[in-house]
């Protein structure tokens, strides 16, 4: 039987996903940014495959209420050992496969065989959404250029207020055209690192924040003030952040997605051999 993990285990927990890193990084910061915000966002529930924390080898993780709840349960996952891995996710309780749809984000591309076998033992349709390269931040010489860059005048950034949360829900583009709750911006802005940079009428005019599990994205600025660099302060700033709360930054791309490549190049990031994959099982 698998094996839930209290939260006041958690601590414990990273000291063992930390010895995985940087291939884990999906779920080591889900379950970082879980315990920093005492499991309010993103709330979290962890199953492992062994009862000592120090032996486990396999890990799977629940988001409770996230922004594609509505139509799918959304799962994260990292494993040193396949095989244990599969008899995981297979465990009674872990995967709530009654939904109909069931989503895996970020996962190990190694381990999208296992998820796929056991999707067919459970009648449901495997289909594999995107495949993305994790970027690391190398060059923070560079980033922190960026960052010193002056805005122009009557200017300001600060973090996201809370009626930002209109401009976030807003946005085109969100995964499976599922378009989030405005108290889940709102919870986005509260707990996670986001920023924004404001025009002389106090205008939101670009923005970027930290995902629950770790890399920067949800970037964005307004048309008429696009190519004047307001997007890469964000980022840079962003980044320091992560470097300041003694954490690694990094962002997650698609290797023909050249816009977002040459962005965080320009920053000082490189890719990594890391490859993760989306995916997604329905009810067949």
């Amino acid at each position: 039987m698998a094996t839930k993990v209290q939260f006041n285990e958690v601590p414990k927990l990273l000291e063992v996903l930390e010895k995985w890193r940087p291939d884990n990084y999906p779920v080591y910061y889900l379950v970082h940014n879980c315990y920093k915000n005492n499991n309010k966002w993103p709330c979290v529930d962890i199953y492992i495959d062994n009862d000592n924390i120090n032996e486990m080898t396999s890990i799977v993780c629940y988001i409770q209420d996230y922004y594609e709840a509505s139509v799918a349960n959304v799962y994260f996952l990292y494993s040193v050992n396949n095989t244990k891995l599969s008899w995981l996710i297979d465990q009674d309780g872990v995967v709530a496969w009654e939904k109909g749809v069931v989503y895996w984000i970020a996962i190990p591309e190694s381990t999208t065989e296992i998820v796929e076998n056991i999707a067919k033992k459970h009648r449901f349709k495997f289909q594999l959404e995107a495949n993305v390269y994790m970027y690391t931040l190398k060059n923070t010489d560079k980033v922190r250029k960026v960052a010193n860059q002056s805005l122009p005048k009557g200017f300001t950034l600060s973090a996201l207020k809370k009626d930002d949360a209109h401009t976030l829900q807003d946005l085109p583009g969100w995964r499976y055209g599922c378009q989030p709750p405005l108290e889940q911006c709102q919870n986005f802005i509260q707990y996670m690192p986001c920023l924004g940079i404001y025009n002389e009428d106090q205008q939101l005019i670009s923005w970027a924040r930290i995902k629950e599990y770790g890399d920067i994205g949800v970037t964005g600025t307004k048309p008429h003030y696009r190519r004047q660099g307001f997007a890469s302060i964000i980022t840079a700033k962003l980044s320091l952040q992560i470097l300041d709360a003694g954490l690694s930054p990094w962002i997650i791309t698609s290797e023909d997605n050249h816009i977002s490549i040459n962005f965080h190049t320009k920053l000082g990031y490189q890719v990594t051999d890391v490859k993760f994959v989306y995916c997604a099982l329905t009810k067949i």
